[in-house]
């Protein structure tokens, strides 16, 4: 498993997405911090979907956790929990269950980088999986287009993302009944998934 995380983290960090200084004009922001690539950044760490709304953050992401450390992250580490039954995650944005829309959850998550991290000049970096893809998205388009409870802006320097379905993923949809997937971009029945940013509205 520690293999195959390794091996996951290198390949995919190929492909990370460079976001600093995301900056709303309507707050004075702390200067923006320069591009770092330090491994004493904060790393957010965003789990996927969970049809039964209990993930155990350290089983989850403990294994890339304890590679990063091996590879000389030492960094804080926050595990991201919001579904009711999550266990072991050290970061909680909300206790809810998997009928929480994607935007709502990215904006807890976008206030809680920019309370913890963004107002204080600081930037953080984030690993997410599956439909933590998504949440990570949605905070950064949230807080990009100004929108209503986002943060003014948040300094987010790099953020890779392991098996998101950011051009869609329908034919999952349709097989699946959940409910939180039917929602995305409240597209209701749809069961699609959203194709630009501009749809996780």
């Amino acid at each position: 498993m520690k293999r195959n995380w390794a091996l996951l983290l290198t390949a995919f960090g190929a492909i990370a997405l460079t976001l600093v200084g995301i900056v709303g004009v309507s707050h004075a922001a702390p200067a923006t911090p320069g591009r770092s690539d330090s491994r004493t950044e904060p790393v957010y760490f965003v789990h996927g979907y969970d049809k039964d709304a209990d993930t155990n953050c350290q089983s989850y992401w403990g294994a890339a956790m304890t590679e990063m450390r091996r590879w000389g992250w030492s960094g804080p580490q926050h595990t991201v929990g919001y579904y009711t039954n999550d266990t072991s995650c050290n970061v909680t944005l909300a206790r809810s269950g998997t009928n929480t829309h994607i935007k709502d959850l990215g904006k807890k998550l976008a206030n809680e980088i920019y309370n913890r991290y963004s107002k204080r000049g600081k930037s953080v970096d984030v690993l997410a999986h599956s439909m933590g893809g998504l949440i990570i998205r949605a905070a950064l388009t949230g807080t990009a287009n100004r929108e209503a409870g986002f943060p003014p802006y948040l300094y987010v320097e790099d953020v890779v993302t392991l098996s998101t379905p950011h051009k869609g993923a329908a034919g999952f949809t349709r097989a699946c009944n959940s409910i939180q997937y039917g929602r995305v971009g409240g597209l209701g029945h749809q069961r699609q998934w959203p194709r630009s940013p501009g749809d996780l509205s």
